[in-house]
């Protein structure tokens, strides 16, 4: 027993490693046997104890070996221990003395020390937080690198890349990173934008990182690409600009040949090209500005060719060029001869005409009236003479394109055609501009005749009244309730 004793005080009184325990507990459960009289004795009275140590009536038990004895065979651990941020510990119940019970701590905590039962009473023993090892992750941050190794509770100054903002700085607790993030920069200014809305670009205003806002352009200009700008990251992303419009309705001319709906597209300053009908001519191009189509049209044509009449002279016939569509020449035939009907151009072409003898008989009479799809009356056509014109009237909104005339019995074509608008009449300004002047001159009138006759009336009160007044001394009352007594000769205060 003596030997086993000195094995034990040779034992360090605490040990930090687990397996070192355990070695001490082995060597403790070895000896149990031979030391549980002896642990039983350290329940009686001292005397007891001392007659199972003291073979010898006489001899002295010594510190040390009393010391060593309790704290190898003392007594057991009955209490669950306490350690903060463990796991459950009611196992280490019952504990005897000199013995390890596991210790588990919660997640984030490691352990720092064992937990030993030592007579009856539990060592010493810790939970601590782990610390952060790792460089924390965050997206949109520089690197972080020099945040690893922190312990916990200690704090990571958050450095975030350009087009982010910090929320806050980063906190390592039980091994892990919380706290700060870097967030996308919104776009605190409206984006610039040449020929677009002012109205729309300030809409965009103060909009988050990763929204669109619709771009709407000037009239005549119209935003090109998917029609949107982006934030990214506090700055706008062109994704679109605006350019000038195409011209996207076709356009209309009366008498085109060519079919105008492929008009519709043509881009800014570009051409649409078209031909006109027979008979006339093409005034202007449609050229697309800024999405309208400038102004063209198919005039009648003009007779460019001197007209071949039987019989007339070339240079009498040269007279009558150019000629405009609807108009009539009257060349010479000469001497004893006639046009057998009027020379007339329509549509670039002359009508049908010879030079015939005078007494020769004149053409045939048009009896009844033409036939004008939109005529409005042409009933005062009838009985018209060969050779003399017609003026039919056509319904509101419709002229007749060219001079009806009547021809050997025949009528000239001619068709009622939609009138141009014009310039927008000006006879309702004109009275407006008319009233507004006539206003105002009357109410400087009224003005100028209330300030003579507010300036002029007191001087012609007190000339009245130095008239009407004899020079007499009156009374001051008679002074504080005369008109204007101040002025008044002999009035004493």
């Amino acid at each position: 027993m003596s030997s086993i004793v000195l094995d034990l005080v040779l034992l360090p009184a605490s040990h930090s490693s687990l397996a070192a325990a355990r070695r001490k507990g082995e060597l403790v459960l070895s000896a149990r046997a031979a030391l549980e009289e002896a642990q039983a004795a350290l329940q009686r009275p001292s005397d007891r104890l001392r007659s199972f140590l003291q073979p010898r009536a006489n001899a002295t038990i010594p510190a040390t070996v009393l010391a060593i004895a309790k704290s190898t065979v003392g007594r057991m651990c009955n209490a669950v221990p306490t350690v903060a941020h463990s796991q459950d510990l009611s196992h280490c119940v019952y504990t005897p003395s000199g013995h390890i019970c596991p210790l588990v701590c919660e997640g984030g905590f490691v352990v720092a020390g064992s937990l030993a039962c030592v007579d009856g009473a539990w060592s010493s023993t810790q939970c601590v937080p782990l610390s952060c090892k790792q460089k924390p992750e965050v997206d949109g941050a520089e690197d972080l690198g020099y945040c690893a190794g922190s312990a916990s509770g200690a704090f990571c100054f958050l450095e975030c890349r350009p087009g982010f903002r910090r929320t806050g700085d980063l906190e390592c607790r039980q091994g892990s990173w919380i706290g700060g993030e870097c967030v996308p920069k919104p776009c605190r200014h409206e984006p610039v934008v040449i020929y677009a809305r002012l109205a729309s670009l300030k809409m965009c205003q103060g909009m988050a990182s990763g929204q669109d806002c619709a771009l709407r352009c000037l009239p005549g200009w119209e935003p090109t690409g998917p029609g949107f700008l982006r934030c990214g990251l506090g700055n706008w992303e062109h994704l679109s600009s605006c350019e000038p419009a195409a011209c996207r309705y076709a356009a209309s001319v009366l008498h085109a040949q060519t079919d105008l709906t492929g008009c519709a597209g043509t881009a800014d300053g570009r051409i649409c090209h078209f031909d006109c009908q027979q008979g006339f001519s093409r005034v202007g191009v449609l050229s697309c500005n800024r999405g309208q189509l400038t102004t063209a049209r198919c005039q009648p044509a003009a007779c460019e060719p001197a007209p071949a009449v039987p019989g007339l002279a070339a240079q009498e016939a040269a007279r009558c060029v150019p000629m405009a569509s609807g108009s009539f020449c009257h060349p010479d035939c000469g001497f004893g001869r006639r046009l057998s009907l009027p020379l007339f151009c329509s549509l670039g072409q002359w009508s049908a005409a010879s030079c015939v003898p005078i007494d020769e008989p004149e053409g045939k009479v048009c009896a009844f009236p033409p036939v004008l799809s939109r005529g409005a009356d042409v009933s005062m056509c009838s009985g018209t003479r060969s050779g003399d014109s017609c003026s039919a009237a056509c319904t509101p909104g419709y002229a007749l394109d060219q001079l009806l005339m009547c021809q050997d019995g025949s009528w000239s074509p001619a068709t009622c055609a939609p009138q141009s608008c014009g310039q927008p009449p000006l006879k309702d300004v004109v009275v407006v501009v008319v009233i507004v002047v006539i206003v105002v001159v009357v109410v400087i009138v009224v003005v100028v005749v209330a300030v003579v006759i507010v300036v002029g009336l007191p001087s012609r009160l007190i000339a009245r009244a130095s008239r009407t007044v004899p020079t007499r001394t009156i009374t001051p009352c008679a002074c504080c309730v005369a008109f204007l007594a101040t002025r008044l000769p002999g009035c004493q205060a």
